[in-house]
């Protein structure tokens, strides 16, 4: 220790120190100087302090392996040297340089800093200590480890100073610069302009930031996180957001508040060009649904996580435009969703993956019959949110065939389930009503798949396949209810259950006359006939018109997948068909 008075007037000191407690840090803090006191500073204007310790308590926290080298002026207060191995989850190799009045301190400084703990005590402090809301640390928790180079300099003018962070933050790298007009000290209230990317393999970060079961982009390339806002906390900023890989991206420009809370709201654009749309309905928490690419716009206005709209949403899902309104809300503790959405056509297919999910629809093969052996429980988790949204097509077609007319259906999912219900469909002069329902969800691997079907004013060659169609006419009537459980939609067949009933209003079958009866009762001595002639004079007895009948009523179950007709009762014109 070295003390100098008079012309000289300073304080230095060195010590070398092993491991000590916090009682003993205590302890020894209560021998030192109060550096803080002003009149320390009178005495010792000038000085430098010296310090190794194997470990020494620093807030409640060892820090071990401790080196600092300290200096001081009137004007400055500054450390040379500040290498900390391990201090609460934290690592530290640096220097700073503190400046100006204390309750306006002028900081710059330069080093690296590792967070070596994703739950580090140091990040806690440190938190607490800046007034970090609970919702930013628990978006932060993702971040950790990392390995970071920081620079805080002096801007080019005035007060103004800039940050730079550079290094790896996770799975990613990492670059940030902060460009702050009235320095450190201002942060929250003056402007700021701040631009920071982040970068690495996609399914990484995207695990990394806990949206491994909600991934927005697959694939080899990079995934590229980007922010640039302009503004101040007080006044608001404006900015751009935005995630991209290869061609895709899902960027928001627009305006961002943060509330005294650290809730961030705003109200801009969205924009989305995604190969296909399983993340974006796995974020809004419907997970399992799948949708093809999406390339869309909207109106964004949101309030943290608790009120979200979507307005003039403008898309082209798959092949069709999509056009609407999507609300998020709450409902106790679970997000709501709301909203209705039209397009001008709906692809059978495409609704059927949003329902069942890609994954249940693999597997077709001709020797395994005509139903997707893939799995339906290819997603085990519950879904985190509920919704009801309403949708308006003005036709579905499968395979470029138009199947519906108009048609409207509410497409709604909860934490257990999905359905679609009140589907409305206009088909064949008549129209198609059902609901139908997916459940349950969890890591059970078999799905339950339930619902109802009526018919009302059916075109009867609208529901048969083509040669069927060209020689059956009639308007149908019917309802159907099924329940089938399997581990697939094959499965589900094969354990299908249920009942239904039909009437056929005006039936007529072509090539069915009843005038055959009359035909084979004129042939003379039918046994010696030979049977080509038999099947020659049969065929043109046939063929004379058609059999009709003003109703033709039925009824069937369904029982292991497989279809009995119960009771078939058609009273035609001159003669009848009984089946059972």
């Amino acid at each position: 220790m070295r003390i100098g008075f008079g012309d000289e007037p300073r304080f230095d000191g060195k010590a070398t120190l092993g491991t000590l407690s916090a009682t003993q840090t205590a302890a020894l803090q209560a021998l030192l100087p109060n550096v803080a006191d002003t009149s320390f500073g009178h005495s010792f204007p000038h000085g430098s302090v010296s310090l190794v310790a194997d470990s020494v308590d620093v807030l409640g926290l060892p820090a071990v392996d401790l080196v600092a080298d300290a200096q001081w002026s009137p004007e400055t207060f500054s450390f040379s040297q500040l290498n900390v191995a391990g201090w609460g989850g934290l690592s530290v190799d640096g220097k700073a340089s503190i400046a100006g009045a204390l309750n306006a301190p002028r900081i710059t400084g330069s080093g690296d800093i590792d967070v070596l703990e994703a739950d580090s005590p140091a990040l806690e402090l440190i938190y607490e200590a800046a007034g970090l809301p609970f919702e930013w640390q628990q978006g932060l928790a993702g971040a950790w480890p990392a390995a970071l180079q920081f620079v805080l300099s002096d801007g080019d003018t005035g007060a103004a100073q800039v940050l730079t962070l550079s290094g790896t933050l996770g799975e990613g790298d990492f670059d940030l610069r902060a460009e702050m007009a009235d320095g450190l000290p201002a942060l929250t209230t003056g402007d700021l302009r701040l631009v920071a990317s982040l970068e690495g393999q996609a399914d990484a970060v995207q695990s990394q930031f806990g949206f491994a079961d909600r991934v927005l982009f697959d694939g080899p390339e990079p995934l590229v996180a980007s922010l640039f806002v302009d503004g101040s906390a007080t006044e608001g900023f404006e900015g751009r957001v935005a995630l991209s890989q290869g061609g895709q991206s899902l960027s928001y420009f627009g305006d961002l508040a943060v509330a005294a809370d650290g809730q961030i709201s705003g109200a801009g654009t969205l924009e989305a060009q995604l190969d296909a749309g399983n993340g974006l309905a796995a974020l809004a928490g419907a997970a399992g649904a799948s949708l093809g690419a999406v390339d869309a716009s909207a109106a964004l206005r949101f309030d943290g996580t608790t009120s979200v709209v979507l307005d003039n949403i403008s898309a082209v899902v798959g092949n069709e435009g999509v056009r609407g309104t999507l609300t998020l809300g709450r409902t106790g503790e679970m997000p709501s969703w709301s909203g209705s959405l039209e397009t001008d056509a709906l692809d059978a297919g495409g609704l059927a993956a949003a329902f069942f999910g890609t994954e249940a629809l693999l597997g077709v093969a001709p020797e395994t019959g005509p139903w997707p052996e893939g799995p339906l429980a290819a997603d085990t988790e519950q879904r985190s949110s509920r919704g009801d949204v309403s949708i308006n097509a003005g036709k579905v077609t499968a395979n470029g065939v138009d199947v519906f007319g108009p048609t409207e259906f509410s497409y709604g999912w909860d934490a257990d389930a999905i359905n679609l219900r009140n589907l409305q469909a206009d088909i064949g002069a008549g129209t198609l009503a059902m609901n139908v329902t997916l459940c349950c969800s969890g890591p059970l691997t078999d799905r339950t798949l339930s619902g109802r079907v009526t018919l009302a004013g059916v075109d009867l060659d609208a529901l048969t396949p083509g040669p069927l169609a060209s020689g059956l006419a009639g308007l149908v009537d019917g309802g159907l209810q099924f329940e089938g459980t399997g581990a697939s939609l094959a499965d589900v067949m094969r354990a299908m259950t249920g009942e239904g009933n039909f009437s056929v209003a005006d039936f007529a079958a072509t090539g069915l006359s009843p005038s055959v009866f009359p035909t084979v009762a004129a042939i003379d001595d039918p046994l010696n006939t030979d049977a080509d002639t038999l099947e020659t004079l049969t065929g043109l007895g046939l063929s004379q018109g058609d059999f009709t009948a003003d109703l033709a009523q039925g009824a069937f179950t369904i029982a292991g997948g497989t279809a009995r007709l119960a009771n078939l009762i058609i009273e035609g014109q001159g003669g009848a068909l009984r089946a059972a």
